[in-house]
């Protein structure tokens, strides 16, 4: 989920009543949620590890290649 949608969605949750916020993002979801936190004026903001990047996981190719065969 993007920061654009992460604001959309809070903003049609405070459009039905809801204004206490909570983020609670996991793995890369973790990124645009940090993002999003200050526009949305979030309450909290909790991550599941692994809160990642695409440079973090390259440690992971030959595991990830073995899933879905090697990068064109």
């Amino acid at each position: 989920m993007s920061v654009d949608d992460q604001v959309a969605v809070a903003n049609w949750l405070r459009s039905i009543g809801q204004d206490r916020l909570y983020l609670l993002a996991e793995s890369m979801g973790g990124l645009a949620s940090l993002q999003a936190a200050p526009l949305i004026g979030a309450k909290a903001w909790a991550g599941i590890y692994p809160v990642c990047n695409l440079s973090s996981v390259s440690r992971f190719a030959s595991e990830i290649a073995g899933v879905w065969g090697p990068t064109p």
